[in-house]
């Protein structure tokens, strides 16, 4: 009977250990979500910017689509290590997740540093949260102490992130891309190259176009320049030069000195000193 007893708090406290266990892998989990898989799945273009070697870039890119954001900038610059960002298609709205460390004052009242309005958010299961929202609408929600969500609609965010949002096929191949270049520069992806052009010359002079990838360095005039990566799919060397000899073409007619190099062991075109982006 004794040794009953004995078998049967072994089997409990295992239980109970296996329990807990079982609960903080799951919280693990829930704290552990994707960047990409916060933002919209309705994405075209995806972007990652290692901040503390891109200061003035992180305030170009900030100033661009908020106002009046410069004390706040200057405070996020302190506690973020990277931005991952995303553009919508449905409207051509920007949003982005900050990764850092963010102290706990912040988390608790970020008001005092940002002097933003702001208002209590309840999310789909239940957990309240604070957002905080400046004068052009721009909002701010932290997660929790090692992500803060930046977008117009913050509370969409908020609400994928309690269900435990699932990677898109697009956010995977930019996180697998980024990944190969391994770069400290801002890294882009455009998710469907043809719904930037018109689709059926696209389609001619890029047939079989997988992705379009690349880094970005600030100029000191303060516009990017980008190294651009075509993947092109299924492709013969005789096929990739002749897409690069109509790039040639095509791009010579802007005036600028964009480079265009074949790499046929990777089955991709490289474009050199392109100005992709406006911000």
């Amino acid at each position: 009977m004794v040794k009953a007893n004995g078998f049967l708090k072994i089997a409990v406290v295992c239980a109970l250990v296996m329990c807990f266990a079982s609960c903080q892998s799951t919280k693990v989990a829930q704290m552990s979500v994707e960047p990409y898989a916060l933002l919209s799945e309705d994405s075209v273009l995806y972007v990652k910017i290692p901040v503390k070697e891109n200061k003035e870039m992180f305030f170009k890119i900030f100033d661009s689509f908020t106002e009046n954001g410069e004390k706040v900038r200057g405070v996020l610059y302190k506690y973020v290590d990277a931005i991952y960002m995303v553009q919508r298609s449905d409207d051509g709205g920007f949003e982005a997740i900050c990764k850092g460390k963010f102290p706990p004052s912040m988390v608790k009242n970020a008001a005092k540093y940002t002097e933003w309005n702001n208002h209590d958010f309840t999310a789909e299961n239940g957990v309240n949260y604070k957002v905080y929202e400046s004068d052009s609408g721009m909002q701010i929600a932290f997660l929790d102490k090692n992500m803060m969500c930046l977008s117009r609609n913050v509370e969409e965010i908020l609400n994928r992130y309690v269900a435990g949002a699932q990677m898109t096929a697009y956010a995977a191949k930019a996180k697998e891309k980024f990944a190969e270049m391994d770069s400290t520069n801002l890294l882009f992806l455009m998710a469907n190259v043809y719904d930037f052009m018109d689709r059926d010359v696209a389609e001619k002079i890029l047939p079989n176009l997988d992705c379009m990838y690349g880094f970005s360095s600030l100029k000191e005039d303060g516009s990017l320049d980008s190294d651009v990566y075509l993947e092109i799919k299924d492709s013969t060397a005789q096929a990739l030069n002749g897409v690069a000899r109509v790039l040639h073409f095509v791009l010579s007619v802007t005036g600028e000195n964009i480079g265009v190099e074949v790499e046929e062991d990777k089955e991709r075109i490289h474009l050199t000193h392109m100005n992709v982006f406006d911000f």
